[in-house]
């Protein structure tokens, strides 16, 4: 279980580090980032269920340190996507969420960031559900 933590921690640092790169596709839209946003938000319900399955499982002396990486990824999870909701919602303003108002050039670019950035959030929850779901199916 100590691997795939540190993968989870490296996936969300090289994601990061690679959101100053250009993005050679056409610029995303508000309501294409919301989508996203919204297939991820049900997974968040998923974490929960899990953390609290964790918690069920007898903790033996080998295996409480699994399960407390196991917990602490999904926290890890779960906190990088209130973070990333905080920091779109103080990016973007209700009249840009809505389309009453366009982007300019800048907004646009932090847009096209934000897909990149919800992008890896996804696969770092989904990775960490799946790290989670295997160590349930092994205790």
């Amino acid at each position: 279980m100590k691997y795939p933590f540190k993968i989870l921690v490296l996936v969300f640092f090289i994601s990061s580090s690679c959101i100053g790169q250009k993005k050679e596709s056409k610029n995303v839209t508000i309501k294409e980032v919301m989508v996203l946003h919204d297939e991820i938000m049900p997974k968040m319900g998923d974490l929960f269920k899990l953390v609290e399955q964790l918690k069920s499982k007898p903790e033996t002396p080998e295996k409480k340190t699994n399960i407390d990486l196991a917990k602490k990824e999904l926290q890890i999870s779960n906190k990088a996507m209130m973070s990333w909701m905080n920091n779109f919602g103080k990016s973007f303003d209700k009249y840009e969420v809505s389309g009453k108002k366009a982007l300019t050039k800048e907004k646009q670019q932090m847009l096209n960031e934000e897909e990149i950035k919800l992008k890896a959030l996804d696969e770092i929850i989904n990775t960490s559900m799946v790290n989670v779901k295997k160590l349930l199916a092994k205790n």
